[in-house]
């Protein structure tokens, strides 16, 4: 019984000190942000043209899962995609 008790605080100590070593290697990384300047271009993009491509998309893969399982309810997800890519774009003040 003591053995297991010891395995146990054992196992758990070697956890620990795996974790805080995880945790001083991880603090100490020195990286660029290589998207840093991706977040305007999506925004002017979307207020522009990019909706249309989503539509379009979303009006491809309709048709596509249509054709695959002769579901109507399908084609009524292009409606429910546009409404809620509307509805977020104004939540967050883009569109």
């Amino acid at each position: 019984m003591l053995s297991r008790v010891k395995k146990f605080i054992g196992m758990h100590y070697q956890l620990a000190l795996l974790c805080l070593g995880l945790l001083f290697i991880s603090t100490d990384v020195l990286a660029t942000d290589l998207l840093a300047g991706t977040t305007d271009n999506l925004i002017d993009t979307l207020k522009s043209s990019g909706k249309i491509y989503i539509y379009i998309a979303e009006f491809i893969l309709s048709i596509v899962a249509y054709i695959k399982t002769k579901n109507i309810l399908f084609l009524a997800g292009i409606v429910v995609v546009s409404v809620f890519f509307n509805i977020m774009m104004s939540v967050a003040g883009i569109s």
